[in-house]
Parts: structure tokens; C-alpha cells; sequence
């Protein structure tokens, strides 16, 4: 679609996964938790935590304009 989205790809199998799909995603923001569970993100004027295993987010902070 054009927009910027989080994949992840699998060792050894390669197999690949889209993690995101938002047009507000900051690409260069996502950083993992200690465990690799989780990935944290910034997307427009909040910044989330995405579940790995579920790809669940959750908003854990919100900045109005």
C-alpha cells in the first residue's frame, strides 16, 4: 500500500510476517521489550505496544496536536 509497516522474519525458515498496517506508523521508532515479546512503536501522536504473539496493541500514551 505504500505506507511504512513492521515485518519480522523468522530464523532459519524466513518465513515472514507483517507485524503493522497504518499510514501514521513512524518506521524508525519500534524497538523490542528485553524478552522479545513485545514491540513498542510510535504511530501519529501515541506510542503503543504490540504483542508479538497475538499482535494485540495496546495505546500506552496519547499526545493531542
Amino acid at each position: 500500500d505504500g505506507n511504512p509497516n513492521l515485518y519480522e522474519v523468522g530464523f532459519p525458515d524466513g518465513k515472514i510476517r507483517q507485524l503493522t498496517e497504518d499510514a501514521a506508523l513512524h518506521p524508525f521508532s519500534a524497538c523490542l521489550s528485553h524478552d522479545g515479546n513485545f514491540l513498542y512503536l510510535t504511530r501519529g501522536g501515541s506510542i503503543s505496544r504490540l504483542d508479538r504473539g497475538s499482535l494485540k496493541e495496546e495505546s500506552l500514551a496519547a499526545f493531542p496536536n
